[in-house]
């Protein structure tokens, strides 16, 4: 009973999240009647959900089926040991989305980039210039005419007060965990160019792992094919006993079911 009704939140917070983002993308290629009706459309959103729940690859997928141009950031890529660099390489992510929208930019880690000044005791110099550099982009003088802005985050509660007000991150969109279609297809996709015996069963597996996400599924048809090896350097295929074997090792996310 408690997994059905965790089913059945997942499918309802998957398909909210789809027709919220697609909402977005309509009004940011709609800016130009939007402006003609003296109003603005939302370009901003924060994304939240666990690691691993494809947040990346959602808004990685509604860019080409919006044919928009898809630019892609994180903290790893925009720190530097050069004073001012980073507030540079900001500002020509911007730029570019600009120069080529429709587009989306998405920002991963928005908490390791911009995390909340108060938690930090006031956060460092280079993170309160990127700070204010980001702000600046997001409703400076340049506007960003068709632009969708996404930051994904796990962890909204470390997020500076100043990126969530109106008319910036005021909008929380949760990514869940996929429900049981979803699983399905994720380990139909990860196992499409492995030979699988007639006993595995797929649709099984994915009634058994509520709660996990698709990093995790990803895993776990690694983790087959290597039992499978395991077993028999020259295997022709894996085995249910194999996928069994194989989410004895791969574990669910905090909170999901067991296996």
């Amino acid at each position: 009973m408690h997994d059905a009704l965790r089913e059945d939140a997942l499918h309802r917070a998957m398909r909210c999240a789809q027709r919220t983002l697609c909402s977005a993308l309509s009004s940011a290629r709609c800016d130009a009647r939007c402006d003609h009706a003296r109003c603005h459309a939302r370009c901003h959103h924060a994304r939240c959900g666990a690691a691993g729940c494809s947040k990346t690859s959602l808004a990685r997928a509604a860019a080409g089926a919006a044919t928009a141009s898809f630019y892609y950031l994180s903290g790893a890529t925009l720190y530097s040991p050069y004073v001012g660099e980073a507030e540079r390489r900001l500002r020509e992510f911007f730029a570019l989305g600009r120069a080529t929208s429709p587009a989306i930019l998405f920002i991963d880690e928005l908490e390791a980039i911009v995390g909340s000044r108060e938690a930090a005791g006031g956060g460092d110099e280079v993170q309160q210039r990127v700070l204010s550099t980001l702000l600046n982009e997001m409703d400076g003088v340049a506007a960003l005419s068709q632009v969708l802005l996404i930051g994904a985050t796990n962890r909204p509660d470390l997020l500076d007060a100043a990126l969530l007000r109106p008319g910036r991150f005021d909008e929380q969109l949760l990514v869940p965990p996929p429900d049981e279609e979803g699983r399905a297809q994720v380990l139909g996709v990860h196992t499409r160019h492995m030979p699988l015996a007639d006993d595995v069963g797929l649709e099984g597996l994915a009634a058994r792992s509520v709660g996990w996400s698709g990093a995790q599924l990803a895993g776990l048809c690694r983790e087959a094919g290597m039992e499978a090896l395991r077993d028999d350097m020259g295997a022709a295929a894996v085995r249910q006993a194999h996928f069994e074997a194989a989410l004895r090792r791969v574990h669910a996310v905090p909170g999901g079911s067991t296996v």
